[in-house]
């Protein structure tokens, strides 16, 4: 029962009268001083708290200022003030009878004792009560979750103590369900190291999802331990998390191990599988980490159901886990130290980065959370430390004379914040694509020129680290730099993409212009990567950057009425080819890539060198005159059937049936730049 406005009441802050008074139909209700005033601080508190949320404050009933309230509390005794000094008293006398309101709601009092300690149950109350903003408990499996404001799990004290069926897999039942699964082989700890090295190096830098230095110290302290208790286990290592590592790592090594099954990465993929299953009972961030790289492997061997289920799980079990939220207040009260900070803010933003990615890489609504209610800083290079990048390949494991690998001054951290400030400029492009049919070309032509100017300036604004000029001006440029800008005009394809960006019903030039730039950006970078590292090793992204890029050149290569810029055409288009080939021996997905290309190619080649056929491809693209200059189609041929046949053994798309709906280009419906990837 709440107390009803204007109820009498009498509570003075300057009497040494230990209780407010609260009188409702003849009953009093007693309240201690100290819990008002510990409720008023709380109820600053969540002012305060609101603001920082940006959450309107509501307006209050009364014109109670509890800071003046607060401040004569706690200001020398003086003389008592007459009752018209007190104009707020019976607002006081209102929030103490809410005290014990909940009091009675949540253990059945009625009233509360009037010698309640200040530390006692009623601050405890107030504290379950203040949290109804969110906040951290200690779960079941005694795993910190996160509980927001509609739910009533704040209000446990203690949880329950593990079921005996939550803990995750250790000993005996994980080598049993392997084996059962037929993985149970037994991985040889170098083996393990190096696959780790090789995800570390060439994998974890563009998709930054594990902090290395938490990572391996917290897995050289687990594994000097003979205890299996998942109560001493870290949130920062599991099984699942070093096998879904190794399943990348085994993407970037030549070596073949009689050993174990082949290919290596599913057998760590199909590992990693297993013990995500029960490691799902008991989730930590460690499996946070290992789903987002899970995804990748997935999407590198064509699964891109799984992958994108995965990369959505990863997302929902980070916001369970609260890696959103800001944890300097729990730093503060001893909850988490340093290490701890850096982690969770590591897989946030590595999580948030791959959930955007595969909704760019799939054409689909991104399921990812609004960034407004993220309060976790986000990255940062001046939070970073000084780190070396090492250039690990399997030469660093060769039995004799093995030169040491090159360090170089990392620049993971300037990446890191960069690539979340493009893909905050991604987010308002993929709303554009996803209201596309809501609004006029105009305005959706306007809306993408806005962000274009956007990424002008975000290029503009990168540090001398990672700048363009560091790239062409350097001896070196780290491959994860590289890949940023690769990500950057991929981006402003997309931006200028051919078939939504125009206001009329053909492609403008500057649009084409826009594209051409971008994709001639993306096959020099690629040069750049080849000659400093080789394209034997990197990030599975490249390969979607890749597929963006060549399907500009081969555009351009078919109707480019200027030889020259027909020829510059062809030539990107060969090394853009090439760059898939080399890729697909790590990753099939690359394959897939190419075999698009060559379908796409023979339906444009159909529907442009007819000339018996006013086709929609031709009236697009301003082609005046059908193409019947063989040389044409016979420069494009040599350099997609040269790098087909370097993999025919490879797996070979058999449904192109996308080519089909983007041939019907109706109402900027179909997209040649994102259909067919999934």
């Amino acid at each position: 029962m709440l107390l009803p406005p204007g109820a009498p009441t009498a509570c003075d802050s300057s009497t040494t009268a230990p209780t407010c008074v609260a009188r409702i139909g003849g009953i009093s209700f007693r309240v201690s001083k100290v819990a008002a005033s510990q409720l008023i601080n709380r109820v600053l508190l969540l002012e305060d708290t609101l603001r920082k949320h940006n959450i309107p404050v509501p307006v209050p009933t009364s014109t109670l200022d509890c800071h003046a309230y607060l401040v004569k509390r706690q200001a020398p005794s003086q003389a008592p003030p007459s009752p018209d000094q007190h104009p707020h008293s019976t607002h006081l006398g209102s929030l103490g009878h809410e005290i014990g309101t909940y009091s009675h709601r949540l253990d059945g009092r009625t009233t509360i004792p009037t010698t309640q300690h200040p530390g006692g149950c009623i601050d405890d109350e107030l504290d379950q009560l203040s949290k109804r903003l969110g906040s951290l408990r200690v779960a079941e499996d005694g795993q910190l979750r996160y509980y927001g404001a509609t739910s009533n799990m704040h209000l446990l004290n203690e949880a329950p103590g593990p079921q005996a069926d939550s803990a995750p897999f250790c000993g005996y039942d994980a080598d049993t369900c392997l084996a059962q699964a037929g993985v149970g082989h037994t991985v040889p700890r170098e083996l393990e190291d190096h696959l780790i090295g090789l995800y570390f190096a060439w994998e974890n830098p563009f998709i930054h999802v594990v902090d290395e230095d938490v990572f391996l110290n917290t897995r050289a302290r687990a594994l000097s331990q003979s205890t299996t208790d998942p109560k001493s286990q870290s949130p920062y290592y599991n099984q699942v998390l070093v096998n879904a590592m190794c399943a990348i790592g085994s993407a970037f090594t030549d070596r073949i191990i009689l050993e174990l099954p082949s290919p290596l990465a599913e057998f760590f993929g199909r590992r990693a599988r297993v013990l995500l299953d029960a490691d799902m009972d008991s989730p930590s961030v460690a499996t946070v980490q290992a789903l987002v790289i899970m995804s990748a492997h997935e999407a590198a061997v064509m699964r891109d159901a799984r992958g994108w289920l995965y990369s959505g799980m990863a997302m929902r079990l980070a916001v369970d886990l609260a890696l959103h939220m800001d944890p300097d207040p729990y730093v503060k009260k001893g909850t988490m130290d340093q290490h701890d900070v850096v982690a969770r803010r590591v897989a946030f933003w590595g999580t948030f980065l791959v959930d955007l990615g595969w909704s760019y890489y799939v054409g689909r609504l991104t399921m990812h959370i609004n960034l407004d209610g993220v309060t976790v800083p986000k990255p940062s290079h001046k939070s970073g430390k000084s780190r070396a990048w090492t250039h690990y390949t399997d030469e660093a494991i060769q039995p004799f004379n093995a030169p040491a690998p090159r360090q170089y001054p990392d620049t993971i951290d300037h990446v890191l914040e960069h690539q979340v400030s493009l893909y905050v400029i991604m987010v308002q492009l993929q709303k554009i694509f996803n209201d596309i049919k809501l609004h006029s070309r105009g305005i959706v032509n306007s809306s993408t020129k806005k962000v274009t100017r956007d990424l002008i300036h975000w290029r503009q604004s990168l540090p001398p680290e990672i700048s363009t000029e560091s790239i062409f001006q350097s001896s070196i440029t780290l491959p994860h730099t590289l890949l940023l800008h690769m990500q950057y005009h991929e981006v402003m394809i997309f931006a200028n993409h051919p078939l939504i960006a125009g206001a009329s019903g053909a492609m403008t030039t500057d649009i084409r212009e826009g594209c051409a730039e971008s994709a001639r950006a993306i096959a020099l970078i690629l040069q750049i990567y080849k000659q400093q590292w080789s394209l034997r090793r990197m990030n599975i992204q490249g390969v979607h950057m890749i597929f963006s890029a060549t399907l500009v050149h081969l555009l351009l290569s078919c109707t480019s009425e200027d030889s020259s810029t027909r020829e510059a055409a062809v030539n990107d288009l060969k090394v853009c080819c090439e760059a898939l080939k080399e890729l697909s021996i790590a990753f099939r997905s690359a394959t897939r890539a190419l075999d698009s290309i060559a379908k796409t190619k023979e339906k444009w080649q159909a529907s442009l060198d007819n000339p018996d056929m006013d086709t929609t491809l031709k009236t697009y693209f301003q082609v005046q005159q059908p193409i019947s200059d063989p040389k044409i189609w016979q420069a494009v041929d040599e350099v997609i059937c040269q790098e087909q046949n370097m993999h025919q053994s490879g797996p070979q798309l058999d449904d192109v049936s996308w080519l089909d709906g983007w041939m019907a280009m109706q109402a900027m419906t179909a997209d040649p730049f994102a259909l067919g990837l999934a």
